[in-house]
């Protein structure tokens, strides 16, 4: 980054305390250079779906259940949602359609077994499928 940018990632307060670094010399001297932290990402669109949407997934986080698509995991509505009912995710907010029940098949020490979600809430579109930790734990 210095070479190619001329830029360590840190900004100068004043010009007598930056330095300049030059690495295609070898450095002789011991002192040690904060370069500071980069940060690098991708954006891009993809035909395919994102691998946890179709999931479930196991949230010590979330304080309720979502599903994201009705016709998964035998999703029942219950009651109807409030026209302000959402779920926040980040920056991000999905208006909750329904909530209901939702019922998923399990692998236990005795075989496969089934678990029945209730008062889950149905936002389409929303990343994944969550199951909160925090709400099995209460029950």
């Amino acid at each position: 980054m210095i070479n190619k940018f001329k830029y360590d990632g840190l900004e100068e307060k004043d010009s007598k305390d930056s330095k300049q670094y030059d690495l295609s010399k070898e450095n002789t001297t011991k002192d040690t250079v904060k370069l500071g932290s980069f940060v690098a990402f991708s954006s891009f669109t993809s035909d395919q779906d994102y691998k946890l949407y179709k999931a479930w997934t196991l949230d010590n986080a979330s304080d309720i259940h979502v599903c994201n698509e009705e016709g998964r995991s035998r999703f029942t509505r219950t009651q109807e949602a409030g026209p302000d009912d959402e779920i926040y995710a980040g920056k991000t907010s999905y208006p909750i359609e329904t909530f209901g029940t939702v019922t998923l098949e399990v692998q236990t020490a005795d075989g496969f077994g089934e678990i029945e979600l209730t008062n889950v809430a149905l936002a389409p579109g929303f990343m994944t499928n969550l199951v909160s930790l925090y709400l099995l734990n209460a029950k």
